[in-house]
């Protein structure tokens, strides 16, 4: 239970400053979620893999098919789903944004596992990036 605490008190402290994102996510290694809150907590699992792939390239031509597919988001509570354009990847983190710049979507892989978070408009994506990296920084230290 310590360590469930630990974890929220740091996610209070470090993601959930501002009402920045309005969605987050973790997920280990293997598919499995640890932590979701907000927008992603009734995310259907059939989703997560999406975000495994994309740090596990082998060829460029891999990484290049699955930043032109994006991310595809649907929560058990919604109706549509929302297709998101990656527009930058490094080698830890990936940003997306839906049609018509309304939300956005970061994703983080971390030693353990991979770290998902969505805000939407008006927040921009400046911002949301500054609050996920800043912890993530601290995740992976």
């Amino acid at each position: 239970m310590q360590a469930q605490e630990n974890w929220s008190e740091f996610v209070e402290a470090h993601l959930l400053v501002g009402d920045v994102l309005d969605g987050l996510t973790v997920l280990t290694k293997r598919g499995d979620s640890i932590y979701s809150c907000g927008k992603l907590k009734d995310l259907d699992q059939k989703f997560y893999s999406q975000f495994l792939v994309i740090f596990t390239t082998t060829s460029e031509e891999q990484e290049s098919a699955l930043c032109q597919k994006g991310f595809i988001l649907q929560t058990a509570k919604d109706d549509l789903e929302i297709k998101y354009i990656i527009y930058s990847k490094s080698f830890c983190s990936v940003y997306a944004m839906s049609r018509h710049n309304r939300s956005g979507i970061l994703v983080c892989s971390l030693p353990y596992g991979i770290l998902v978070a969505t805000y939407s408009f008006p927040c921009t994506s400046v911002k949301a990036i500054e609050i996920v990296e800043k912890a993530c920084e601290l995740l992976r230290g």
